[in-house]
């Protein structure tokens, strides 16, 4: 699976280059990793599927007032449902992952609390995570859950069943990667979205990922898009590459 990012220089040659040839392609959004912080609203994605999400505002105390409700259970195939944020790097380092959600139904607080998440680069293959004896299944698929109140809305992303271990991905400078969520039990509440370079923040347990700063968190100011590149260096790009299609094609 070939992912397409938007708002940057990549991202908007290849969307004009896909309409071009008739793909049919949709794009999406590029947010900017900056100054070690990615912080996202899980409801922003573009490319939420229906049938197993919905964007809802019915329980209060949510990031900028709603978020994404999993409508259907995914426990042994994860993958189902999957939604993409892309984001471009300006760092490098070691990249630890969080999520601020809440149990949507229930009065347990260890059921209704997870969802399937992993890392992928552009072109949509998973990456592994940092080695901390997580529960790695199929496609580098990791269930992430949240445990604690029922009633509140927890920052939490820990990975293996009655031993929790927080989930981490070494990333690279400059470089393109994709978030994905896939839902694995309905009624579980996403709101927001976290990664950190773990050498400059220390926003929960670096080992467990539970015992976040709730109130460091909640403050982070949402990551904006990559820039647009200027017309001119888009145009450039483009007649380069058709410049290049016609010499194989001559040749």
């Amino acid at each position: 699976m070939s992912l397409l990012f938007r708002r940057s220089a990549w991202g908007i040659a290849a969307l004009v280059l896909s309409v071009s040839m008739g793909s049919g392609i949709v794009a999406q959004d590029t947010y900017l990793e900056k100054d070690g912080l990615l912080v996202l609203e899980a409801e922003a994605a573009s490319n939420i599927p229906t049938n197993h999400w919905a964007v809802d505002s019915s329980v209060a105390g949510a990031s900028g007032g709603s978020y994404l409700r999993a409508k259907t259970n995914s426990f042994g195939n994860p993958g189902r449902g999957t939604i993409s944020y892309n984001f471009q790097t300006t760092s490098t380092g070691n990249f630890q992952f969080n999520f601020r959600s809440r149990i949507g139904q229930g009065t347990s607080n260890t059921e209704h609390n997870d969802t399937w998440v992993r890392l992928v680069d552009r072109n949509g293959n998973a990456i592994a995570p940092i080695a901390n004896n997580n529960d790695v299944r199929s496609g580098r698929w990791m269930k992430a859950y949240r445990n604690g109140n029922v009633s509140q809305w927890i920052s939490q992303a820990s990975n293996r069943d009655n031993d929790p271990h927080s989930i981490s991905w070494s990333l690279q400078k400059d470089t393109e990667y994709a978030i994905q969520l896939s839902s694995r039990s309905a009624g579980h509440l996403v709101d927001r979205l976290y990664l950190w370079d773990r050498s400059r923040y220390n926003f929960a347990n670096q080992n467990a990922g539970w015992g976040a700063n709730e109130n460091a968190l909640n403050n982070l100011t949402n990551s904006g898009l990559v820039p647009e590149p200027g017309t001119a260096a888009l145009s450039l790009g483009v007649m380069g590459w058709l410049l290049l299609r016609r010499r194989q094609i001559a040749g």
